[in-house]
Formats: structure tokens, C-alpha cells, sequence
């Protein structure tokens, strides 16, 4: 048998899902302002001891799941790259169905009015970037991926032009 809880009370399994479920909504973008912020406020008032409660941790965990999930963009150029027309091609499924049932287009899923380099470029600017900013003033050591993140959106502005 399989099942890793096998040994543990009632009370450990809830409280497990209870983790996994949060962490798993953490990936929902409708959270990422709020985690952003939230995260930015423990920061300034934790003084870098981030896991110095329950909550905390917790707020830590989501916030590591989420930057995990959208972290393509801070990868290696080829892998981001590969990434980006995976993302597109899924937008753009999107878009056609949208189109297809007389939906509006969402912007990013419409093939004649998006280009995967402006969407990778928003992506950094407004998702990306403010997550690893937050890294960074906690770990100064994630400098490295906040350096390629850069080097990639310089890269998409080049192939925008």
C-alpha cells in the first residue's frame, strides 16, 4: 500500500490537507497580489526570521509553491523559451474556443492582437519579477535567478523589435 498518512491520527491527516490544499490555491493567480503583499509585510516586520510562526510558515510555503509554478521565466533562456510556446499554444487553444462559442477574446489568447513576446514580457513585469524581488530582499542569494529573469526579458524585448 501507498498511503503515506497510514500512520498518522486523524487530526495530523486534516491538518496535512489542510497545507497541500492551501498550497495548491496558491498557484490560483487571483491569490498572487495578495501573497506578494502579504509575504512583503512579513518581511518588513520579521526581520528576515520569516518561519518565526505557524501563519508565517504557511505564508512561506504558498509563496515558494507559487514562485515554483510560474518561475519559466527565470530559467535558462532555452528552457523559458520552450516554456513560453507551450504557455502560448495553450492561450491560444483558449482563444479559438472562446472565439468559437461567440466569447470575447481574452487579449492574451488572441492570435492577431498578442505576440508570445510581449506576453512573456507583461508576465516578467507584472507576475515574475515582483515575486523574486521579494526573494531577493530575504535572500540576497537568489540574486542569480533575478539576473537571468532580466537577461530573458532583455531577450524577448530584442526579438519584440
Amino acid at each position: 500500500e501507498c498511503n503515506i498518512f497510514k500512520n498518522w491520527t486523524t487530526q495530523q491527516r486534516r491538518d496535512a490537507r489542510r497545507v497541500i490544499v492551501d498550497m495548491v490555491l496558491a498557484t490560483d493567480m487571483a491569490m498572487h497580489v495578495q501573497l506578494v503583499d502579504d509575504f512583503n509585510s512579513l518581511t518588513e516586520t520579521t526581520n528576515k526570521n520569516v518561519l518565526s510562526s505557524t501563519e508565517s510558515t504557511k505564508l512561506f510555503m504558498n509563496l515558494l509553491i507559487h514562485i515554483s509554478d510560474v518561475s519559466n521565466p527565470a530559467k535558462r533562456f532555452e528552457i523559458c523559451h520552450k516554456w513560453a510556446d507551450r504557455v502560448m499554444e495553450e492561450f491560444y487553444f483558449q482563444g479559438d474556443l472562446e472565439d468559437s462559442l461567440g466569447l470575447p477574446v481574452s487579449r492574451e489568447c488572441d492570435r492577431q492582437r498578442s505576440s508570445k513576446e510581449s506576453v512573456q514580457i507583461g508576465f516578467i513585469d507584472f507576475v515574475v519579477r515582483p515575486l523574486i524581488e521579494v526573494w531577493v530582499k530575504l535572500y540576497p542569494q537568489m540574486i542569480p535567478v533575478l539576473k537571468q529573469m532580466e537577461h530573458n526579458s532583455e531577450l524577448w524585448k530584442k526579438q519584440r523589435s
